[in-house]
């Protein structure tokens, strides 16, 4: 058997599949209740932003010939809603499960975690 443990600073995953951000939404979206999160060496969460966002309108996804393609317009609760309400729920569920974040903004300082209001 080969070993697929993936050691990276500060974090050590079991292999090293880590679906692209929001694949699994905050780990309550449906496709993640048809698969078992715990089999991935990390679970990226959707993009979130300092501020709500309420994304594009509809139709978000469209389908083409050979596949799909989406405009979701990076919609998320925001960081505050994210860290009160979607992390813990995701970490409750999944307690050995790395959890990657992913940020967005409209701007470079948007994202920068040191920002302060």
């Amino acid at each position: 058997m080969t070993a697929l443990n993936v050691k990276l600073p500060g974090l050590e995953l079991k292999n090293p599949v880590m679906p692209a951000s929001g694949t699994f939404g905050f780990g309550d979206d449906a496709s993640s209740k048809m698969y078992s999160l715990d089999r991935l060496g990390a679970v990226v969460v959707k993009t979130t932003t300092l501020e709500e966002r309420l994304g594009n309108p509809n139709p978000k996804i469209g389908l083409v010939r050979d596949g799909a393609m989406n405009a979701v317009g990076l919609q998320n609760p925001g960081v505050e809603a994210v860290i009160a309400k979607k992390l813990p729920a995701l970490r409750a569920k999944y307690p050995h499960l790395p959890i990657v974040g992913s940020v967005g903004g409209s701007s470079v300082e948007d994202t920068l975690p040191w920002r302060k209001n």
